[in-house]
């Protein structure tokens, strides 16, 4: 092999072209050295790529030209630590790995979508991704239930007191049939049994002025009870005083929340929006489900 060729073939293993000049070798070398050493990358194939490395160095420039470089020092520890003369086999050998590493990591770089999307089938993701869609199935369908399809539990009452701070009104409504003789002889009732605590605003829900000690229907969904608000009665429901903090104000956010896994598998595949959603839409319906779950048993315990 002439000097031509083996320029060539060190000036490829240092990623130039034929026409690099001293300065490109010494700013390639230095890139390369870093990226491949051993210290640095823990690949197995790494350590070969780096002698490579260290081979085309020292035999593209002359002895004198590589000591007086400002990189002297660190070129000798190279050479002391790694470098020995190959023989013409053991260079074509690892030149052949060398190219191989790199058609490897090309293919990678080439075909990380369908890589991505294997390792996902090929995980506890898979699992993890069809059981978070289940249950948002199962939520979503809940609370479809509670509130847009079942109707609402009508319950009697008597608006007992009514205070203002500010736009917020708190009422305190009378629960006729939690009545005060059904709480004496069962003391396990909690006070949200007998009276209907609800707030709004003047400024929007529904609000109206409403005298106090008059007859009320509060409405309250069948599933998770929570109070929507009330009416006056014999009033349309249309006309309703919503409570501000009732928990289906959250309806949407959950909606949308535990909607998303159950998108993600319209897009199945290797495609980037899977590969990305797959694992976003998992963790954030796992989490809210959480926040849900939460929610239910503070609102059940007050």
């Amino acid at each position: 092999m002439n000097f031509v060729l083996l320029r060539e073939s060190y000036l490829r293993i240092l990623e130039l072209n034929k026409n690099a000049s001293e300065s490109d070798i010494k700013k390639s070398f230095r890139k390369l050295a870093l990226l491949y050493h051993t210290d640095k990358n823990p690949n197995p194939e790494a350590h070969e790529k780096f002698i490579l490395i260290c081979q085309a160095y020292e035999k593209l420039l002359q002895p004198e030209e590589s000591e007086s470089s400002d990189n002297v020092g660190f070129g000798d520890a190279l050479k002391r630590r790694y470098h020995r003369d190959l023989t013409p086999e053991e260079f074509q050998e690892r030149l052949k790995q060398a190219k191989d590493y790199l058609k490897h990591k090309q293919f990678t770089e080439d075909n990380i979508r369908e890589i991505s999307y294997e390792e996902i089938q090929n995980t506890y993701m898979r699992k993890l991704a069809a059981a978070v869609c289940i249950l948002s199935l199962l939520i979503l369908s809940i609370i479809s239930l509670d509130y847009l399809i079942l109707k609402p539990i009508e319950n009697e009452g008597v608006l007992m007191v009514s205070a203002q701070t500010g736009f917020t009104i708190n009422y305190l409504i009378y629960d006729i049939e939690g009545s005060q003789q059904l709480r004496q002889a069962n003391p396990t009732i909690k006070n949200s049994d007998v009276y209907f605590r609800l707030t709004s605003r003047m400024d929007k829900d529904g609000w109206r002025h409403v005298e106090q000690n008059q007859m009320v229907s509060v409405f309250e969904t069948p599933i998770f009870g929570d109070i929507l608000g009330f009416t006056e009665r014999d009033k349309p429901v249309e006309d309703i005083i919503f409570h501000s903090y009732r928990f289906h104000l959250l309806f949407l956010g959950y909606f949308i929340i535990f909607l998303l896994p159950i998108i993600t598998l319209m897009f199945k595949g290797a495609n980037s929006f899977y590969i990305v959603f797959v694992y976003l839409t998992t963790y954030l319906a796992l989490i809210t489900a959480f926040f849900f779950m939460l929610n239910i048993i503070m609102h059940y315990w007050n």
